[in-house]
């Protein structure tokens, strides 16, 4: 086998691994704020301190290391952080206005938009098997969300078009970290780069910074908040926000922004195993083929080439 197809081949086995891994740690999340939630903050309290964290955590780290740039001077990066902050925030306003099971159907369908998205960016081709994986995905998170069961379904027209916002905001999230990463021209000599980290610590600040704003009368109750609820929040600033964004960045740089969306749909099986092994709660019948048509997908994903 060639060196060069021997790189590519190591370079996306990397890549699906770091997709993998943010996806797990992802899964987590929703387990750790309904622990917060359940001690009496509120989740504009969770967010600012899921944020607050994460600027002083990786700032201190990137002050330290000084390989990468702390600030970036470039404005799409600063875009980044507004569109995963919106992403995020308008999900949760979905999921009050509708059911959960459905904000989360309409939320997932990125992959698909990333993968349009795709055609008309970087020129990618649409193929068979993407799109038998993207029917598989949607199929999964429909299952999954028990969308089928009576009272599942809340056409609130405000609530959908919110939502899928939402979806639109992280699809184009993920499109332009692709697309930053592709025209990130190097610094001259002595000049420190704008890196994952860099990109990860600017859209965290941008959180922070619009999370403070809407979200300031909140500020103040945080003083009183215990040493549990601090070391929880703590604790999503790094693996519910430092390192899967990190992650989800290099396997953007190293499989692409459609590959990465698809796999990153595993989140959600790995989230009912978590809370069946955490919490007790027994996922339905629904619920696991849901799971297991995710599964195949990142199989297909895996295993197969994605035409680009």
């Amino acid at each position: 086998m060639p060196q060069n197809a021997k790189n590519t081949k190591r370079g996306d086995a990397i890549g699906y691994t770091f997709a993998i891994i943010q996806a797990i740690l992802y899964s987590t999340m929703g387990i750790v704020c309904k622990f917060m939630l359940g001690t009496g903050m509120t989740t504009q309290q969770v967010m600012l301190l899921r944020f607050i964290f994460t600027v002083i955590l990786l700032g201190a780290f990137l002050l330290i290391w000084r390989k990468q740039r702390l600030f970036s001077r470039n404005p799409l990066i600063w875009l980044m952080g507004i569109l995963f902050f919106f992403s995020a925030y308008l999900y949760y306003v979905g999921v009050d206005m509708l059911t959960a099971g459905m904000a989360t159907v309409i939320y997932f369908v990125f992959p698909a938009v990333v993968a349009i998205l795709g055609i008309f960016v970087f020129h990618e081709k649409f193929s068979a098997r993407l799109a038998v994986v993207i029917i598989l995905v949607v199929g999964g998170i429909f299952c999954i969300s028990e969308m089928y069961l009576p009272g599942k379904a809340v056409l609130d027209p405000v609530g959908i078009a919110i939502t899928v916002i939402a979806c639109v905001c992280y699809a184009l999230y993920t499109v332009g970290v692709q697309w930053i990463g592709q025209h990130t021209k190097p610094r001259p000599d002595g000049e420190k780069p704008d890196g994952a980290l860099t990109l990860t610590f600017n859209v965290a600040i941008i959180c922070l910074a619009i999370s403070l704003v809407l979200f300031f009368d909140h500020v103040p109750t945080l003083a009183a908040l215990d040493t549990v609820q601090l070391g929880c929040g703590a604790y999503m600033a790094v693996f519910n926000t430092i390192v899967p964004l990190l992650l989800y960045a290099l396997a953007i740089e190293r499989i692409g922004a459609t590959r990465t969306s698809l796999i990153g749909t595993s989140e959600t099986p790995f989230s009912l195993f978590l809370a069946w092994l955490l919490l007790g709660e027994v996922a339905s019948t629904g619920q696991l083929v849901g799971a297991a048509l995710i599964v195949i997908a990142v199989i297909l994903v895996a295993t197969g080439k994605m035409k680009q």
